[in-house]
């Protein structure tokens, strides 16, 4: 009987390493695959606009808006970061899953130091969304792109959101309260690029 005991305690563990594994390559996919995407459409940027201002497109500002215009992420791409990460809650909700990690083996300080970053990214996003369309004159907001105030907010809720899925999977009840800013700051991350197009809209309207 305890060697049964023990052999399903091991299988236990086993399954819980494997889930955490899991769980933290979904978090490097998170920090990872909006930058490399981001990386890809700018070197494709680059090469449409080269080819732009060989054409029959001579000035820099047309060819310019038209390049970030063409070229942009796909929805698949804008969701690829976040498939991994939504895949674990699924399964760990369809399977009623339980790998909570006790508070010796919590890696908090970890997390403390990854919430720290995703602070400073988070923040940055946010000022980013609104910085896109201050820096424009209301006249030539027209040019704007959503896909620009969206960008740093694409980015950063992986940063932010990254602590909040190890916590979510792994974490117990009583570390809600250490991660309750760090939803905050993703709730605002999220609504800054919305916020910001309405503030275009205004500027838009009173020009008018």
């Amino acid at each position: 009987m305890n060697s049964i005991r023990k052999d399903n305690s091991v299988r236990t563990d086993v399954k819980q390493r494997l889930f955490v594994t899991a769980t933290v390559m979904a978090m490097i996919f998170l920090y990872s695959a909006a930058l490399f995407i981001t990386t890809e459409i700018e070197s494709q940027r680059s090469s449409a606009l080269t080819k732009c201002l060989d054409a029959k497109y001579s000035l820099f500002d047309l060819c310019w808006h038209k390049t970030r215009r063409d070229v942009s992420p796909s929805l698949v791409q804008y969701l690829t970061p976040f498939l991994p990460a939504l895949v674990l809650v699924w399964l760990n909700w369809l399977l009623k899953l339980d790998y909570r990690l006790e508070s010796a083996s919590f890696p908090s300080k970890t997390m403390k130091w990854l919430r720290g970053v995703g602070y400073l990214v988070g923040v940055l996003a946010c000022f980013l969304s609104f910085y896109v369309v201050l820096e424009k004159q209301a006249d030539r907001l027209y040019l704007l792109q959503v896909s620009d105030v969206f960008a740093g907010t694409w980015i950063a809720s992986g940063w932010v959101g990254a602590p909040l899925l190890f916590k979510h999977l792994h974490g117990s009840d009583d570390q809600a309260q250490v991660f309750q800013n760090t939803r905050r700051l993703l709730y605002l991350v999220l609504a800054s690029p919305f916020l910001a197009l309405l503030l275009s809209f205004v500027r838009q309207a009173t020009q008018s």
